[in-house]
């Protein structure tokens, strides 16, 4: 379902219709061309690390040494921002199967409303390093939590080494995110590793320092060239130089104003690429969907006594939490705090902590033992999720005669009916297996065996 949605904003989005996808181009031109990192008077994404750059300018943009008239190149470039999307769909799924190994259905519910949130196919179809970013992002939280729930290992550490260098070079809010993963490392270390306490503190210790020396020693030298060009290793000051978007406010007024997370909520299911907002009664209908789900989660909580497992702070499950809590908190609270300082305020900014946010959603369908309940949840937000894009497409051709989406892509590269006709039978097929899933494993989060392992 993922793909269909995304392989579809791959086509009938213009080239360079994304607002960034121009500075992005360049970058990776530059690196082909040139073999250097561009600087920031050549474009303003050179504030971020070069991994995703080099990635498909080695692959699908060699040979390319201008941004005109590379429609191909970019749309190729479109392609494997797409399949890293749907890597980071695959990292979700197993970090909410980690976290509820007893609740398979919540993992199959979560997963597939963050597949079919419009912004989130949407920017994973654009040329970017959004998408390579939450890869590595998710695939980081789900071997630190391997570790923190069944113990570090050669075979763990070594993974997670390497991911953390992609994170570390891919985008500079991953970084936030590493110190919650670095804590999930060393409590997990601790609660299983052998030996005298003695042992499992230096342990505890050398590990998450070791992990912290690999990182400085493979990305280090990116962030010190950061520092020398802006004297900002994130290069956020630079483009705050370039371009304020809001006035400069406090921090604590932006984080307690809900307006400010109504907007991110609306963004996130109807902001599109070409800064094009799918508003009205979708957005009306996508706000009722929360409201709803946000009610039924605490309705659901309440029946399990949620706040009697967390005295039982002695559990590594009770730190899991702790980890998706962190995750929350390192994603949102940048965001709006950069917001604060004059910069935008965009839904992709808090993708890293989608997971979060939808495994709420799909909670608020188990206060019941009725198998119908998340069933309806899911169809709910897939037609949303439908009608919004249906109506971007229809708002990128303007004069709608035919279906929008066809006439979207036939606008854009001439592509057959026959196209259209089989990914909207993927989408509804895709549909049908997770209206099934959710109605043969669905249980109420109340249930006897609700307990998680070890609770």
């Amino acid at each position: 379902m993922y793909l269909c949605f995304a392989l579809l904003h791959v086509w009938i989005v213009k080239v360079y219709q994304p607002g960034d996808e121009r500075r992005h181009a360049k970058y990776a031109v530059v690196l082909e061309a040139e073999s250097r990192l561009p600087t920031a008077k050549e474009t303003r994404a050179a504030t971020h690390p070069p991994l995703y750059y080099a990635l498909v300018a080695k692959t699908v943009m060699r040979g390319v040494e201008s941004t005109q008239g590379i429609d191909g190149a970019v749309r190729a470039a479109r392609c494997v921002s797409v399949f890293f999307g749907a890597v980071a769909l695959i990292f979700a799924f197993l970090i909410v199967r980690l976290l509820l190994p007893n609740h398979p259905a919540l993992a199959v519910h979560a997963t597939a409303i963050m597949a079919v949130i419009p912004s989130y196919s949407n920017t994973c179809a654009v040329l970017g390093n959004d998408s390579l970013s939450l890869a590595s992002q998710f695939a980081m939280i789900y071997f630190a939590m391997l570790i923190l729930l069944r113990g570090p290992s050669w075979p763990r550490c070594l993974v997670l080494a390497l991911i953390l260098s992609i994170v570390a070079l891919t985008r500079v809010s991953g970084l936030l995110v590493m110190p919650v993963a670095l804590f999930a490392v060393g409590a997990g270390t601790w609660w299983h590793a052998e030996g005298s306490p003695s042992r499992r503190a230096l342990l505890t210790a050398v590990i998450p320092v070791a992990l912290i020396a690999w990182v400085t020693a493979t990305s280090g030298w990116f962030y010190l060239g950061n520092i020398a060009a802006s004297g900002d290793p994130t290069g956020q000051a630079e483009l705050l130089a370039q371009v304020r978007n809001h006035p400069v406010r406090s921090p604590f007024a932006v984080l307690f104003d809900p307006r400010k997370w109504l907007e991110i909520h609306d963004e996130t299911w109807g902001r599109l690429a070409g800064s094009i907002f799918v508003r009205g009664s979708l957005e009306a209908l996508a706000r009722i969907l929360t409201l709803v789900s946000l009610a039924g989660a605490a309705v659901a909580l309440w029946q399990v006594r949620f706040w009697e497992r967390l005295t039982d702070w002695r559990s590594p499950r009770f730190f899991a939490w702790l980890v998706v809590a962190g995750v929350f908190a390192s994603v949102f609270l940048p965001t709006l705090v950069y917001h604060a300082r004059g910069g935008g305020l965009h839904q992709r900014y808090t993708f890293g902590a989608l997971y979060v946010t939808t495994l709420v959603l799909a909670i608020g369908f188990t206060w019941t033992g009725r198998r119908i309940a998340p069933v309806i949840g899911y169809v709910a937000a897939f037609l949303i999720a439908y009608s919004v894009n249906v109506s971007y497409a229809g708002i990128l051709v303007r004069r709608v005669r035919t279906f929008p989406i066809e006439q979207a892509l036939a606008a854009a590269i001439k592509y057959p009916t026959p196209t259209t006709t089989i990914l909207m039978v993927g989408l509804f097929v895709g549909l049908l297996a997770i209206v099934y899933a959710l109605a043969v494993l669905h249980r109420p989060l109340r249930s006897a065996d609700a307990d998680d392992e070890q609770g």
